[in-house]
């Protein structure tokens, strides 16, 4: 069995792994909210995901049960004592040289090396601020008028801007996937905004289309973001990132990332893109775990001293 937790509302981003065959009777999707209310776990391989919805407390009993789960001999991904959200992973990105931009606290005032510079929200997966600030007054009156809005600055980020369009205003976005050992080259999409999300495939030139096919049976991307993962020190996830100057600009890891649903397009670009899908399927599904004696994370009597608050339910963890 495999186990993938997520935040109880964003489960829906695995329907797409559900759907393969692959996957059927393997892999199990459960919430973080059924694993704070378990006294003992079935002996699986666990699949943390979500680290940037769960709060402080939250993040110190997945990880105290991660490593619960560690002595108990099973495999588990991505350490949440340990994994780097977007402001830690992209400020040592750059310390280590992998990506050329910087990222602000927005909450400190922040005066870039160099515009234009957007903001973010940190665990934030959508672009909320569409539009590139060029200049240090823009930007200073930029977060004066999301104060003034009644929204505080903490958690957001100021980033440097950095890619290139491949043309006419036209970006791209480039994905992989990491699953343990595994690296996979996912999708890359094309959009008339700097702020590529879903793509627009119309777009794309059938010259283009038979590259990305290339890219997927190549695996062209694997070695190229092996160390960001590393960085991020993320076992499993989708990186999104561009290409400027034959370098790579990291943007985002995401530990819970949408397994876009099957599609009976019988192009050869859609058929390629079903054959990533099912590699990456595979790959998960290389580490199940077989049956065995449930595991013990803590007794019944300790389980009925965790608190429930009105705002969702909320834990004491004891620092050792």
């Amino acid at each position: 069995m495999i186990i993938f937790l997520t935040t109880e509302e964003h489960n829906y981003t695995l329907n797409g792994l559900f759907q393969s065959p692959i996957a059927d009777g393997v892999v199990v999707k459960k919430s973080y909210q059924w694993l704070f209310s378990q006294w003992q776990l079935p002996r699986a391989t666990y699949f943390f995901t979500d680290h940037e919805r769960l709060n402080h407390a939250e993040l110190a009993l997945a990880g105290k049960i991660f490593t619960q789960l560690v002595a108990a001999g099973v495999m588990v991904f991505n350490n949440p004592a340990k994994l780097r959200c977007r402001h830690a992973l992209l400020e040592h990105l750059h310390a280590q040289g992998i990506n050329d931009f910087r990222v602000y606290p927005a909450d400190l005032a922040p005066k870039p090396d160099r515009f234009p510079v957007f903001l973010k929200h940190e665990n934030d997966h959508e672009q909320s601020f569409p539009d590139l600030i060029h200049t240090q007054s823009e930007l200073d009156s930029c977060l004066q008028k999301v104060e003034g809005s009644g929204i505080p600055l903490t958690h957001f980020l100021v980033i440097e801007f950095s890619a290139k369009p491949i043309r006419d205003d036209i970006y791209e976005k480039h994905c992989a996937f990491r699953v343990g050992e595994y690296y996979i080259t996912h999708e890359s999409s094309v959009e008339r905004n700097w702020c590529v999300k879903r793509g627009e495939r119309s777009l794309m030139s059938e010259a283009e289309k038979e590259e990305k096919i290339a890219n997927f049976k190549n695996n062209i991307f694997a070695d190229l973001v092996k160390p960001a993962f590393e960085v991020g020190r993320i076992d499993y996830g989708r990186i999104d990132f561009g290409i400027k100057d034959d370098q790579i600009c990291v943007y985002e890891i995401n530990t819970n990332p949408y397994h876009l649903k099957r599609t009976g397009n019988q192009e050869p670009y859609f058929l390629a893109y079903m054959a990533v899908l099912d590699d990456i399927t595979r790959a998960i599904c290389s580490y199940d775990t077989p049956s065995g004696p449930a595991i013990e994370i803590c007794t019944k009597k300790e389980l009925k001293k965790r608190t429930r608050r009105n705002y969702g339910i909320t834990y004491r963890v004891r620092l050792p």
